[in-house]
């Protein structure tokens, strides 16, 4: 069955590889933005296992959710509902002494209008098969975050959290302020208060962030974009408008590039989600 390949340009690396005991992993991982719902996904990217050791390893390759993985992991993102969405053309690799393996990575999300406008995470479980005598085994988990097509939609998103849409695009004219509006759901069964503020990735934290979207660059301040309530108290199973102030001084310019901010929403309890806010200037 012929297989969609996505575009390249949509998939951004964010570790080269991650390493234990002789083996390393690449990419250790990456960000696929604008993934396309109900199509069975080439991602383009191989998972690549090299071994540098004296023997032949046998590796098993599990998708899993974060929680299986660890307590924390990259703020914003939420569990993939199914990691099995996340798939190699095999799930055992062989790996020659001294040698390198790879086996391509594929995607497919149901086709269900609910799973728009998605901040997904998954980790994939990555174990040698033990050998006798073996005293250790060796498990590494990197992580791969999918972000499904921005869309107006009726329905509510998949999730406790959810955005509609999860991207904004703000055509600006610098030194003019302006209104923009998404919708925020609470889908749980109980009542949340949620701090709402706009929050730029430290450049040099030393550990993984959200990304920066191709083209664009961050914004120089978080003051340029301004939700209206920095705190906003939603019912069980409600929703309600976030409206954004959008200004960019004057002062500032750029030829080729948008800017990019994130509008990030943090529960009482910690849950956080966000939404991509890119600002086009006017010519």
């Amino acid at each position: 069955m012929a297989k969609n390949v996505l575009l390249a340009g949509m998939i951004i690396i964010l570790s080269a590889g991650v390493f234990a005991a002789g083996i390393k992993v690449s990419p250790g991982a990456f960000c696929a933005q604008n993934i396309e719902i109900g199509k069975d996904l080439d991602l383009g990217v191989d998972l690549t296992i090299e071994n540098s050791s004296d023997s032949q390893q046998s590796f098993c390759l599990s998708p899993i959710k974060p929680s299986q993985a660890k307590s924390q992991w990259l703020k914003g993102y939420s569990e993939i509902p199914d990691p099995k969405w996340l798939y190699m053309e095999s799930n055992w690799l062989e790996v020659a002494p001294r040698s390198s393996g790879k086996v391509r990575m594929h995607l497919k999300v149901p086709n269900e209008e609910k799973y728009l406008n998605q901040h997904w995470i998954v980790y994939v479980n990555i174990s040698n098969e033990m050998k006798k005598g073996d005293l250790f085994g060796v498990s590494i988990k990197p992580n791969y975050m999918f972000e499904t097509k921005a869309a107006m939609v009726k329905g509510r998103p998949s999730g406790r959290l959810g955005f509609v849409p999860s991207t904004i695009k703000v055509p600006i004219i610098q030194g003019k302020a302006i209104t923009a509006r998404l919708i925020l759901y609470n889908n749980d069964k109980r009542p949340h208060t949620y701090k709402v503020f706009s929050f730029l990735p430290p450049a040099d934290s030393g550990k993984q962030e959200i990304n920066l979207s191709p083209g664009y660059e961050w914004a120089m301040s978080e003051k340029w974009i301004k939700p209206l309530k920095n705190k906003v108290k939603i019912g069980a199973g409600q929703k309600k408008e976030i409206e954004l102030k959008i200004a960019v001084p004057k002062a500032n310019s750029t030829v080729t590039r948008g800017w990019e901010s994130i509008l990030m929403v943090e529960e009482e309890d910690g849950l956080s989600g966000f939404a991509r806010v890119l600002i086009e200037p006017k010519k």
